[in-house]
């Protein structure tokens, strides 16, 4: 009883019809009811299978029992249905029409099967095998089990071929590739399936795919360590589940979108990945509503050498929510390359990418974090991140590990919060500023690893940010920075050798340094250069270790205070803290309690005739500049050689120099306008190498500061 013609065909986009489904359950109800005995059918000559002199015994292989051995050439004429079907090597299995073969037991070829045309259908309960000594290349392979959970399982390659017909129809049940190759990447060629379908790629194996279209195939899983290759693109709607736990899925094309996810994702669903690695090499798409989320070992790279686009789209209007997290997401496109992440559509929508490793962008690649919907809420949340190619960030972004940047790094007006639980590094590397940085952390302290560039707002609102031995440039050369201690801990300690320093980017333009009630400042062994008329003004609370000792500060010739102290602490332990300028106070207390007790120093604005201090609450105890020292004090030393051409020297200092307080010795190179240049601070030896390589040719003073002795000379540096 042959099956009705026709029945049983691939459909590219939907599932069986329902026409052909129904018919085939009446075809199974009928043959149920009527008990057969199986037969096992051989060839005995060429001809087609409807033809019953083609077999022994006589008669036409069709029914649900049937085992079929092909020992010759057969041609398929017709639909038909049999149990398990075995190819000779001496066999030959043609079709060259438009019709289906349903097997409910095995298929094994042994021979040659070529299937130019028509179906294959494995249909029943039971589970089926794909095996044998050959390959079989299938014009179509449909998988139509009566459940989910019964398999069609490779034991040997498969292979979809001829343009424009070949497909991979899993509508029901499950396909197995058990490490064997599946080869379904002909021209117009695709895989898709039904809502009771999976393909299971597993074990090992590569997978060739033109086009997969999982609008309709429920299922995809990729274990173990098979090669995924998928030439042209994929669409996978919301409500299926495409998961990734080991192996590597590639999408090759590199000149449109690599695949596109669409649709709402209830729980569960979605494209997830939690081991292997999935490349990009061109666009990818997600519309509103749907789940991309990649864990535990899983990566995703972009590589290639075009320019790929990765965008979080809302194209129908509306409200929506689209939000991926990448895991460990790697830029590795080359040639100059760029990978831009963003946000579009018609309106705005809850977006955002999560990056729970870090961010990696080699060297040759460019990395751009965009976001043209200005009134959505789109941000970046990203571990760690180590450039090493191009990253252009306009985007909220969050931090919440290191920063590390050897290569090139531009802002737009963004913000970049800190916000780890941990002790974290910001490397800021030779190249590209902050626009606005955070420090939001709930514990741990943020170490900076370089000069840091922060053009507008440096926020330090819960956390540590530590500065150690290097340098805060605040501003650009056409507008000032500020920093803001709201809360947390502002942390600039250098040592005697490296000091810790705070700057404008710009001469011209002073920097705003405030810190509220919340916050604490604690300093050791840095420079304040150039702040504002209000100083570093603390109304906070000044660490009780880190209390301003052998600090130097110098506002140049801006009028003002240099550091004003609104709380009512007791420090009665600075130590060596050195004040310069031209005019203004060195330290403001006009509170009614509290104390400051400043022990030694220097510096031409040093002492109480230089505070502004109207309660006496601030002592200086020792020598500093208020008290001219005399000639008798005063310690030469000798620069070798002078002039300089090389810009290295040594400073050699008398065998009087052990008479200096405190064994410390501050180095300072000012121009001939009484600007600081450079300073440092360092224990007291008999010579002091400077490096000038740096400045310019021209006249410079050389100016050594311990306790309240000075003593300065004149260096000519030549070119």
């Amino acid at each position: 009883m042959p099956a009705p013609a026709g029945e049983g065909e691939t459909v590219r986009r939907e599932s069986l019809a329902p026409r052909s489904r129904s018919a085939f359950i009446v075809l199974a109800l009928v043959c149920a009811a009527i008990p057969a005995l199986a037969t096992d059918y051989a060839s005995v000559q060429n001809g087609p299978w409807g033809m019953a002199s083609t077999w022994t015994p006589p008669g036409v292989p069709n029914s649900a029992t049937d085992n079929v051995t092909v020992n010759h050439s057969v041609a398929v004429d017709g639909s038909y249905i049999f149990n398990n079907l075995r190819i000779a090597g001496s066999g030959l299995l043609t079709c060259t029409g438009d019709n289906t073969l349903w097997p409910y037991g095995d298929w094994v070829n042994n021979g040659r099967a070529g299937l130019t045309n028509g179906s294959v259908m494995f249909v029943g309960s039971g589970n089926s095998a794909i095996a044998g000594d050959s390959v079989t290349t299938f014009c179509k392979l449909v998988i139509n089990k009566d459940v989910l959970s019964s398999k069609v399982t490779q034991q040997q390659a498969v292979r979809i071929s001829y343009a424009g017909l070949g497909s991979l129809n899993v509508t029901s049940g499950t396909m197995v590739t058990n490490g064997q190759d599946l080869d379904a990447n002909v021209v117009n060629s695709v895989v898709t399936g039904g809502e009771s379908g999976k393909l299971d790629i597993t074990v090992g194996g590569t997978v060739n795919m033109w086009m997969l279209q999982q609008d309709g195939l429920k299922y995809i899983s990729v274990s173990g360590n098979p090669t995924v290759n998928i030439t042209s693109w994929q669409f996978t709607m919301g409500t299926c589940l495409f998961e990734v736990s080991g192996g590597a899925v590639n999408y090759t094309q590199t000149n449109g979108w690599n695949m596109r996810i669409f649709g709402s994702s209830p729980p569960g669903f979605g494209y997830i990945v939690t081991g292997g690695t999935v490349t990009f090499y061109g666009d990818v798409v997600s519309s509103v509503w749907s789940y991309f989320n990649v864990s535990g070992s899983g990566v995703i790279r972009f590589a290639g050498s075009s320019d790929s686009r990765f965008d979080l789209m809302n194209a129908f209007g509306g409200t929506g929510w689209a939000h991926w997290a990448l895991n460990d997401l790697r830029i590795e496109k080359t040639g100059g390359a760029t990978v831009r992440i963003t946000a579009s559509g018609t309106t705005t929508m809850d977006s955002s990418v999560t990056v729970e490793k870090g961010i990696t962008v080699n060297p040759g690649a460019r990395l751009i974090l965009y976001n043209p919907l200005f009134n959505g809420t789109f941000g970046f949340v990203i571990n760690n991140l180590d450039n090493r190619g191009t990253l252009v960030d306009s985007n909220y972004t969050y931090v919440s590990g290191d920063w590390t940047n050897s290569g090139t790094f531009q802002h737009g007006a963004n913000l970049v919060t800190f916000d780890g639980p941990a002790n974290d590094t910001l490397t800021p590397g030779s190249s590209g500023s902050f626009y606005d940085v955070a420090v939001n952390k709930p514990a741990g302290r943020l170490s900076v690893a370089g000069r840091l560039s922060v053009e507008h707002y440096l926020t330090v609102q819960n956390g540590t940010f530590a500065l150690d031995e290097d340098t805060l440039a605040l501003g650009t050369n056409s507008s000032s920075g500020s920093v803001a201690v709201n809360s947390g801990t502002f942390s600039a300690v250098g040592t005697a050798q490296a000091n810790s320093k705070v700057m404008p980017a710009a001469a011209g333009f002073p920097y705003r340094f405030a810190v509220a009630p919340a916050g604490i400042v604690g300093a050791r062994y840095a420079a304040f250069e150039n702040m504002d008329t209000l100083g570093i003004d603390v109304a906070g609370t000044v660490d009780a270790n880190e209390n301003f000792s052998w600090c130097t500060f110098d506002h140049g010739a801006l009028g003002g205070r240099m550091l004003a102290v609104g709380n009512s602490q007791t420090i009665d332990d600075i130590s060596g803290a050195s004040f310069y300028g031209s005019s203004g106070y060195n330290i403001e207390k006009l509170g009614s309690a509290g104390h400051l007790t400043v022990n030694g120093g220097g510096g031409t604005r040093w002492g109480e005739d230089f505070d502004n201090d109207p309660n006496n609450l601030v002592d200086w105890v020792g020598s500093g500049v208020e008290q001219e020292p005399q000639a008798s004090d005063i310690l030469p030393f000798a620069i070798v050689p002078n002039p300089s051409r090389s810009g290295i020297v040594a400073v050699s200092l008398s065998s009087a120099a052990a008479r200096w307080s405190n064994g410390t010795l501050q180095t300072s190179i000012l121009d001939v306008s009484g600007r600081v240049l450079r300073s440092t601070t360092c224990n007291l030896k008999p010579e002091v190498a400077l490096d000038l390589r740096g400045l310019d040719a021209g006249v410079y003073v050389v100016r050594l500061t311990a306790g309240r002795f000075l003593s300065t000379q004149k260096l000519v540096i030549q070119r």
